[in-house]
């Protein structure tokens, strides 16, 4: 699916944006977590993603901090580093929806 907007800047011009494609009917929520162990994720996701299915990612930002996932309860990422270092990271959060049939890959043609 491509969607074609008015370029902001350029008039006359627009920008064309097309949507990721994978196995899975994701979600994701993404941003910037400083100086807290915790992401909270929308309200939302509690009846919309299936916990089991969450991935997260960090890039720690200005030092090595040597962050992980120490777990996923309670709608919240539960991060930890190093001791004595304060977490500052680009996170993203992915999820795969529950609230819809999973989607089948592989199918027969229609002819």
């Amino acid at each position: 699916m491509t969607l074609n907007i008015p370029h902001p800047q350029k008039k006359g011009k627009k920008l064309e944006y097309s949507s990721l494609h994978g196995p899975e009917h994701g979600v994701y929520y993404r941003g910037r977590l400083r100086g807290h162990d915790r992401i909270e994720l929308p309200e939302v996701w509690r009846d919309l993603v299936e916990e089991l299915s969450i991935t997260v990612s960090i890039t720690p930002i200005g030092m090595a901090q040597s962050i992980i996932v120490k777990g996923i309860q309670d709608n919240q990422v539960i991060l930890d580093s190093n001791p004595g270092v304060p977490i500052d990271c680009y996170y993203h959060v992915y999820g795969e929806r529950k609230d819809v049939p999973r989607l089948k890959t592989e199918g027969k043609n229609k002819s």
